[in-house]
């Protein structure tokens, strides 16, 4: 009896080893795209079951032996049935279903078409048949990406890089090598104006990747754009509603993996005030150091946060003849970063024989809280084939708390060898708000046969507020002294800055195709109207550390307001009422244009036009015009910017470009205004006379589609660009 228990344990123990694994994947069968989320599944045991991921794979495990019908499921395409026989001997198996559109046979049929407009194969035909040099990426491949915002996402496209933040994280935009000044946003092919405090270009990283259908690459423009790209354009197209009830969600964790190697320090945010001193009490209010906290540079350590992130996004169309689209979407992300940062600060005085020198060497240690809000929504509804009318709403909000730690040891000030000299501990604490909103009513009509008309209305909103912008220094003499305890050192700033960028806008747009001498023509003409406003608000107090008769003030690695006991300088309690960085501005453009599209012989099309854009910018500060030159001013200019894109198409799978045009890149607001800022290295001032740069731009690029989802791009371009807009270095 014993003997037979085991035999028939290890009989039962290798029945249950045998049973198989059916894998596969599903495909579109025409453009071989896979298919994210069809249902897999056994027809007699549903338990038996998988959902394709993102590369369209499915694994089904533990299969006993026997007989089965697999089964596969996709919305809007026929459901496929294999047979499938597993035996005792049977180890896996493998079917690549290739699924096919479902169809229905009627005796009057009603054609609607709706291409999956976040597939890789509608990315692909955008590329093939634009008129101008463009490069699409789909939502389907920001899925199989590991990135959670746009920034991280657009370096992954040809021609496109991104610049990083001090914490290592991809932040903003670079098209073709250029300046990220050199390019601007659209959503939706609406320009946003930017939350940044000084220049015109928009974070990246505010946008939530989950948020895109796709990501269009705009490197040469049309007469019907906006002409303030040297660089080039970026579109992103939200999210827009499914023809069925579609809900997707995710929830994801993660961690830093420098986090795993040190711990993460960081401060609390809810100690920082976001009113400073004169907000509370008025513009008069002379200010004490026990108006500030020094509970921002109690900095608390934790081992591994972990990272958050949350999505969701409902949508759906409704009536009888699905004319009520509606779309709402929404992202949390929760992320904890960390750089360790290595820098050798040059001396302005090269060593005997133009040896360059350093003065300074940095061990900087970052540590980083980022979270990131958005949320989207947008109505559209079809009154007839003629009519259509939409309402989008975006809103995006990123929180950072940053803490940085920096070790400078001077290479220069009291070194009399190995192993001594000056050494500083810096830290500094900073909280930066910044949001975005935008708000755009559009209209569709076809106003009479092959005439269309599209009209935007516009209003958008970008904030940011940096409170209590702090840091302190001490100082210690290493080997030896009475300077070898530590102490504090150089003013104590506190800094307070916002600002908010409201913009109004309007756009008409009409189209009409014809035909001329047999050929198909399509012109378009139209205008635009901006009414853009800049507020900016900036207030500082410097304190003075406490000096004893001894000559410093010893350290113990807590401040306090006792610590400092004067401002630095007379008024210095008033903060900066007159600081130039406190000031208002405006913009205002009118443009408009025309184009003609010509279509020959089906293998050859021409687009030109030309388009005018009127600039009038303003700006005031708070400082005296009679005393400070610059303070105010008002800036007026027209451009003229014709374009020329020839397009030749070799084959089905194949394109020669070739394109021409004009732009301008605009100051901005903050590069107008006579400030100054003190930098690490250089000082940094504005310059009231600046002028718009203009450029004359030259694009070639042979495109090959050999399949779908593929491409091969070979391409080159040449600009040249007058009165560039660069910083400059200006020895006094």
């Amino acid at each position: 009896m014993l003997r037979a228990g085991k035999f028939v344990f290890l009989l039962l123990l290798t029945t249950q080893i045998k049973a198989a694994t059916i894998t596969g994947h599903v495909l579109d069968a025409k453009t071989k795209e896979t298919l994210v989320g069809a249902n897999v599944y056994i027809r007699t045991n549903t338990q038996l079951h998988d959902i394709s991921g993102f590369d369209g794979s499915f694994k089904i495990r533990n299969v006993s032996p026997g007989q089965y019908v697999l089964v596969v499921s996709y919305i809007s395409y026929a459901t496929q049935e294999k047979n499938v026989t597993v035996n005792s001997n049977s180890d896996n198996f493998s079917f690549d279903f290739k699924m096919e559109p479902a169809t229905v046979n009627l005796n009057q049929v009603e054609v609607v078409s709706n291409y999956d407009r976040g597939s890789g194969n509608y990315a692909r035909n955008e590329e093939k048949i634009s008129n101008n040099v463009l490069n699409v990426l789909s939502a389907k491949t920001i899925q199989l990406l590991p990135d959670n915002t746009t920034a991280s996402v657009l370096q992954r496209m040809s021609g496109v890089s991104v610049e990083r933040t001090s914490s290592g994280e991809a932040r903003y935009a670079i098209i073709r090598g250029m300046n990220k000044r050199y390019n601007y946003t659209l959503v939706n092919g609406v320009k946003i104006p930017s939350p940044n405090d000084k220049y015109r270009y928009v974070p990246m990283d505010m946008f939530p990747a989950d948020l895109l259908e796709r990501v269009e690459v705009i490197k040469s423009l049309t007469p019907a754009m906006e002409g303030d790209a040297i660089g080039g354009a970026i579109n992103l197209i939200m999210k827009d509603a499914p023809n069925v009830l579609t809900v997707n969600a995710h929830v994801a964790t993660g961690f830093s993996e420098l986090l795993t190697q040190r711990e993460y320090s960081n401060f609390d945010k809810n100690v920082v005030s976001d009113k400073s001193p004169v907000d509370l009490h008025g513009e008069s209010y002379q200010a004490t150091p026990y108006d500030f906290t020094y509970k921002n540079f109690d900095y608390r350590t934790r081992k591994l946060p972990f990272d958050e992130s949350v999505g969701l996004s409902v949508g759906n169309r409704f009536l009888k003849k699905k004319q009520l689209g509606v779309i709402v979407a929404g992202s949390y992300q929760n992320e904890y970063k960390g750089s360790n940062r290595i820098w050798f600060k040059p001396s302005n005085q090269p060593a005997p024989g133009n040896v360059p020198a350093f003065e300074d060497f940095y061990n900087r240690q970052y540590n980083k809280q980022s979270t990131r809000y958005g949320l989207h929504s947008k109505i559209d509804y079809e009154f007839n084939p003629n009519n259509k009318i939409s309402l989008y709403n975006l809103f995006l909000k990123m929180d950072d708390i940053e803490y940085r730690e920096s070790v400078d040891t001077s290479l220069s000030i009291g070194r009399n060898g190995v192993g001594t000299g000056n050494t500083y501990l810096m830290y500094r604490s900073e909280i930066q708000h910044q949001s975005i909103f935008n708000s755009t009513l559009q209209g569709e009509h076809t106003v009479m046969k092959n005439l269309k008309v599209n009209w935007s209305a516009v209003y958008s909103l970008a904030k940011q507020n940096r409170p209590d912008w702090s840091e302190y220094q001490t100082a210690q003499q290493v080997g030896g002294g009475p300077d070898s305890i530590p102490h504090l050192d150089i003013p104590f700033y506190r800094i307070w800055t916002r600002n908010s960028d409201k913009d109004y806008s309007g756009y008409l747009n009409l189209s009409y195709h014809t035909q001329l001498s047999g050929q198909d023509v399509a012109i378009a003409a139209g205008g635009m109207y901006r009414d853009r406003s800049r507020k900016n608000h900036y207030n500082e107090w410097d304190l003075i550390p406490y000096t004893p008769a001894s000559g410093f003030l010893p350290f113990d690695g807590q401040l306090t307001p006792d610590q400092f006991t004067n401002f630095n300088g007379a008024s210095a309690a008033e903060g900066s009422p007159v600081n130039p960085l406190t000031y208002s501005a405006s913009e205002k453009i009118l443009a408009y244009y025309v184009q003609a599209t010509i279509l020959i012989h089906k293998k050859f099309s021409v687009l030109g036009g030309v388009r005018i854009e009127n600039t009038e910018q303003g700006w005031k500060t708070a400082q005296d015009p009679k005393i400070a030159s610059g303070a105010v001013g008002t800036v007026r200019y027209q451009d003229l910017l014709p374009g020329v894109h020839l397009k030749y198409k070799i084959s089905d799978k194949q394109n020669l470009r070739a394109s021409w045009f004009s732009a301008i890149n605009r100051p901005g607001f903050f590069e107008y205004v006579p400030y100054l800022i003190r930098g690490d290295n250089f000082n940094m001032t504005g310059n009231p006379n600046l002028l718009h740069a203009t450029s004359n731009n030259f694009d070639l690029r042979y495109e090959y589609f050999p399949r779908s989802v593929d491409q091969i791009l070979i391409g080159t371009f040449y600009k040249r660009i007058i009165n560039p807009i660069e910083n400059a270095i200006i020895f006094n």
